[in-house]
């Protein structure tokens, strides 16, 4: 099973910290993102967020297992 973290404003509009999965084969983390996260949050968050594969920052591009945690991070902000 694959667990999903959520942080920040991700966190609070989805009202909930994480999220556990059953994926059935190797797939990417933006195919991952929209099945199960855009039809909950809806296109204005995914443009702009962060993604982490096992503690180490992620593309979209990036391949995913069900043994893996991603950590989906809000947008950042600095100064």
């Amino acid at each position: 099973m694959m667990k999903i973290l959520y942080f920040g404003s991700i966190s609070d509009a989805l009202k909930a910290d994480e999220q556990t999965i059953s994926l059935t084969k190797t797939t990417t983390v933006g195919e991952v993102v929209a099945i199960h996260l855009l039809p909950r949050l809806g296109d204005k968050f995914f443009m702009k967020m962060a993604y982490a594969v096992n503690g180490e920052f992620a593309s979209k591009e990036d391949q995913i297992t069900d043994e893996d945690v991603l950590a989906v991070l809000p947008p950042f902000s600095g100064g």
